[in-house]
């Protein structure tokens, strides 16, 4: 069971975000990772579980064993499964909310 971000023209793809830490900080690549599996794998996409200590690549296939025993990674089973929140989601947010402001709200609203 192989999976990796190369194709060689035997597998199926399926996709996984990528995240990175850094400076105790989790961010997510913008964009999904291409992933590849031997038709007889199962789709599998890791994350980090903290800003400790969480080493993947690509976001694509399992967790190492040691990521795994210390807690610092988990995995799950879908196609795109390994989204979570992170502080670059929270600051997209209230961005957005302060370009939706209207003139009349925005000296009264807490985000503008």
């Amino acid at each position: 069971a192989v999976v990796s971000t190369q194709s060689t023209g035997v597998e199926e793809s399926y996709s996984c975000y990528n995240y990175k830490v850094a400076g105790g900080t989790v961010t997510r690549h913008p964009s999904l990772t291409t992933c590849w599996r031997s038709r007889d794998a199962n789709i599998t996409c890791n994350m980090p579980t903290s800003s400790a200590e969480y080493r993947s690549v690509s976001g694509c296939g399992p967790c190492g064993k040691s990521a795994k025993e210390r807690g610092t990674c988990v995995e799950c089973y879908s196609d795109s499964c390994n989204h979570i929140e992170t502080s670059q989601d929270q600051s997209q947010v209230l961005r957005r909310a302060r370009r939706s402001v209207s003139a009349e709200c925005a000296g009264k609203c807490p985000y503008s």
